[in-house]
């Protein structure tokens, strides 16, 4: 049976970076009941003692997470957080979402899982370069939407 989504109930989102925007997505997916799993390289500790809230290793998150969404600054250290070795680590179930900068996540490494199954699925609105012309945005296991920045803040 075709369904257009994953079921969240029982699952458990890693949530990777804790500013704003990570701890929002965080405040939603509170609504759900959900479990989380959250790393940052910058500690929180009033947020990690929040009840549904275990802080782990980015490893551990990887290995663990249903959904995995990225919420981090591109800096040095952040350039390719998410690479080959990364993907290996998540779930064959696993989704990887990326609405941060598209320099986060290794786009060469992340089509190769995709292309094979061996992760199920991304969510990416963010790319390394533009125009978008990647390989990835043709696969049917990928949701790439446009970047659309708060012109709030």
């Amino acid at each position: 049976m075709f369904t257009a989504g994953v079921d969240v109930h029982d699952r458990f989102p890693g949530i990777v970076g804790l500013g704003r925007i990570g701890r929002a997505v965080a405040q939603r997916a509170r609504g759900f009941d959900m479990e989380m799993l959250c790393f940052s390289r910058t500690r929180h500790p009033e947020w990690e003692q929040e009840p549904g809230v275990t802080y782990c290793s980015l490893p551990e998150l990887l290995a663990r997470a249903d959904f995995v969404t990225l919420h981090a600054n591109l800096t040095a250290q952040a350039r390719h957080l998410i690479g080959e070795g990364e993907l290996a680590l998540m779930k064959s179930e696993a989704v990887l979402v990326n609405p941060s900068r598209g320099g986060v996540v290794d786009q060469e490494a992340l089509y190769r899982p995709l292309v094979s199954g061996r992760i199920r699925g991304a969510g990416l609105n963010v790319f390394e370069r533009k125009p978008v012309d990647h390989p990835l945005i043709r696969l049917p296991s990928v949701v790439a939407l446009p970047h659309v920045l708060d012109k709030k803040r």
